[in-house]
């Protein structure tokens, strides 16, 4: 009986839903994206490849500035690739678009994608988010 093997590879989308993460802490998973954002709040992406990654662009609504996202690799406090200082959008409601640049870095990651309020009130809702695009 002779042997064999199969492999299978699954490739995501460059444009990912965020309600799809393999990961969530501390947030809400609702049917178009991730709400209930709060200060340490973050979701995973494994086995990313980055790749000729050079930016992120979010689809996002906030409502209050102060409110960043962090991506880190390997953990929530793991190396820094991306920072991005959200700009308020016109209310909890309405979705907004912005881009970041991201360090260049070979290989396979999973991706902790952290949600940091730098207000004094760190517990509040911090928004809503709908996906986050890898561009080249």
């Amino acid at each position: 009986m002779p042997l064999t093997t199969r492999t299978s590879l699954w490739l995501r989308p460059a444009q990912v839903e965020v309600e799809q993460a393999d990961s969530l802490y501390q947030i809400r998973k609702e049917r178009g994206g991730i709400s209930g954002l709060k200060n340490g709040s973050f979701f995973v992406l494994k086995n990313i490849d980055l790749k000729e990654i050079k930016n992120l662009t979010y689809r996002y609504a906030v409502s209050e500035p102060g409110v960043q996202i962090e991506v880190h690799t390997g953990s929530p406090g793991g190396p820094l690739l991306s920072t991005l200082s959200y700009t308020p959008s016109e209310s909890a409601d309405a979705y907004a678009e912005a881009s970041t640049p991201v360090k260049t870095s070979s290989g396979i990651h999973d991706l902790y994608f952290v949600f940091v309020r730098k207000e004094d009130n760190a517990s509040k809702n911090s928004g809503a988010l709908d996906w986050v695009r890898f561009g080249r």
